[in-house]
């Protein structure tokens, strides 16, 4: 083997690998679809393509041509890919989107549906044709879902194309058997597992562009997004928070110990806002020394969130002494009046405002403002010196 082709083999092993031991979470890619407006339409499509599969079975045996043998051997099968099939439309239509356990339930009784169905058949091409249904499901799973439930439904289907391939051998011969288990290998095990792949690989990269690539936390870009994807999701009685943090004398810091201790300064400003704010806090660089945090509070929670983070950044380090000048903005959920990106830089220009106050008020100084009798501009208010 080359250089070249072992080089590339390392490559791919290393991508298996990256893969495989990847935490693929369901709840991430549905609140995804949710924060998209996807939701919806997802429910409506996957119902319809679970109807679909139900009514198959009716439609071969009411559209038999008179006096021709039955199409299926038993009413079993047939049945089973009804009842579930049905029984799915009409949870995924009229029920909210299900969680991972109810949805790894709907991938492998829609799966083992399918391969009673395609069992019943007489024709065992007719059969094989059917499991090429499998890959509806695969598709799903290999999407929504993490490698040990696609994994599941490999299983399943490899079960499913081996049980064809004696029949059709002693039918029509290995050659043929042969390719129509290759066809089917390819659509419902490789081809789904190959779009995993890809939608985590891509899904890397996508997370890699919103990220600042010094201090590890989100950029301007990533942090609307994520930020407006939270405030989505908050309920109408809670309060959002944001939070503007600007760099005591940072260019002092850059002039006098040069841009490596600026550097330096700035990692430790970013670890330490992500270590004093919840999991569920986004944070930002949203400037050359200014972060910005964007969440959802209650009460004293809410007053005291920014005294938390410029007390964290006060904390000394391995770095110069540092301070922070920081103005927060709160204003109850159901007082914004529109979400998205252009809400979310309503707020960061109101506590942008805030965080101004702090800086005439003599620096290492919160101020904190409050919303609620208006509703939000639909677009930032201008930025003040």
């Amino acid at each position: 083997m080359g250089v070249v082709a072992r080089a590339r083999s390392a490559v791919l092993w290393t991508l298996i690998q990256g893969w495989w031991t990847a935490d693929l979470q369901y709840g991430e890619r549905v609140e995804y679809c949710r924060s998209r407006g996807l939701a919806t339409a997802m429910r409506i499509l996957v119902g319809l393509c679970s109807c679909a599969l139900a009514l198959m079975p009716v439609i071969v045996q009411i559209g038999v041509v008179p006096g021709a043998p039955a199409p299926l051997t038993n009413v079993v099968g047939p049945t089973v890919g009804v009842v579930v099939g049905l029984a799915w439309a009409f949870r995924w239509w009229f029920g909210p989107m299900p969680g991972r356990v109810e949805s790894t339930a709907f991938v492998v009784s829609s799966e083992l549906a399918i391969v009673a169905v395609s069992w019943s058949d007489t024709d065992p091409m007719a059969g094989a044709l059917g499991l090429a249904t499998l890959a509806l499901i695969a598709m799903y799973a290999a999407f929504l879902h993490s490698q040990r439930v696609l994994l599941v439904q490999v299983a399943i289907a490899a079960v499913g194309i081996a049980t064809f391939v004696p029949p059709i051998a002693t039918q029509f011969g290995w050659g043929l058997a042969a390719v129509k288990a290759m066809i089917l290998l390819i659509v419902t095990i490789a081809l789904p597992v190959v779009t995993q792949v890809l939608v985590w690989t891509m899904g890397g990269d996508a997370i890699s562009a919103d990220l600042d690539p010094l201090t590890g936390v989100l950029n301007r870009r990533g942090f609307l997004n994520r930020a407006a994807a939270r405030l989505a999701r908050a309920e109408p009685g809670e309060e959002i928070v944001a939070v503007l943090v600007d760099i005591d004398h940072f260019k002092d810091v850059n002039d006098q110990q040069g841009h490596a201790a600026g550097d330096r300064v700035l990692e430790h400003v970013a670890r330490q806002i992500q270590r004093s704010v919840g999991p569920e806090a986004v944070v930002g660089r949203v400037g050359g020394e200014e972060f910005a945090v964007v969440d959802v509070r209650t009460g004293a929670a809410a007053e005291w969130l920014g005294d938390t983070v410029r007390a964290a950044i006060a904390q000394r380090g391995d770095h110069v002494p540092v301070t922070a000048s920081v103005g927060v903005f709160r204003m109850p959920v159901a007082a914004i009046g529109h979400t998205g990106a252009l809400a979310v830089e309503s707020l960061v220009a109101r506590a942008d405002e805030a965080m101004y106050r702090a800086k005439r008020s003599g620096r290492d100084v919160t101020v904190v403002a409050a919303g609620g009798r208006h509703r939000l501009p639909e677009h930032a208010p201008a930025r003040t010196a």
